[in-house]
């Protein structure tokens, strides 16, 4: 008899599991590969990492590399800039110079395997569709675009700014077409 409970309390346990699980939603989450060309020597591994720990630390977000055929791509090209400050005098103006960076960034989306193949597959014509399947390989979507800049050199802010603009301005919309599209979906 004890046997008997035992094996029935484990057996509510999972069941009452398996109901937890399914009522559950799926999570958004996405791929990103982060690549740089800045020309300043030893800061695309910078801007690299504080982008990366920007972007994992936004929770749904895996950092990978470009060979793993991530969802999205960042693409981020910079250079540095001077400024100067306003409150120095015209005398030692020239000698105050501060350096900071401007960064441009694309987020892109490339054409998947599974999205070229449901758009080829739908032609009968052999040819037309292998045109078309070569004409797609290596295209992508941009999904958002910005230039930062910060003359304090501060690498650490200007990367955070770039990954809090891209969070609202794409990946959010990105986390709200998703959670739309699963909650229809898994309704039926």
């Amino acid at each position: 008899m004890k046997w008997a409970t035992i094996t029935l309390r484990h057996l509510l346990v999972a069941v009452l599991f398996i109901f937890t699980a399914l009522g559950q939603t799926q999570k958004w989450s996405t791929t990103v590969a982060i690549k740089t060309s800045i020309d300043a020597e030893g800061v695309n591994s910078q801007v690299t990492s504080y982008i990366g720990r920007e972007l994992r630390a936004l929770g749904d977000i895996t950092v990978v590399e470009e060979t793993a055929n991530p969802d999205h791509i960042l693409s981020i090209i910079g250079f540095p800039i001077e400024t100067t400050g306003s409150t120095i005098s015209d005398a030692r103006q020239d000698q105050r110079y501060r350096r900071g960076f401007a960064l441009a960034y694309v987020l892109e989306a490339p054409l998947q395997t599974t999205q070229t193949s449901l758009i080829g597959g739908e032609l009968k014509d052999s040819v037309l569709r292998d045109a078309i399947m070569i004409s797609l390989k290596n295209r992508v979507e941009i999904e958002y675009f910005g230039i930062e800049k910060d003359g304090s050199g501060n690498l650490d802010k200007l990367c955070k700014s770039i990954v809090a603009n891209l969070d609202t301005e794409a990946l959010d919309i990105l986390r709200k077409g998703w959670n739309n599209y699963y909650r229809r979906h898994s309704a039926h």
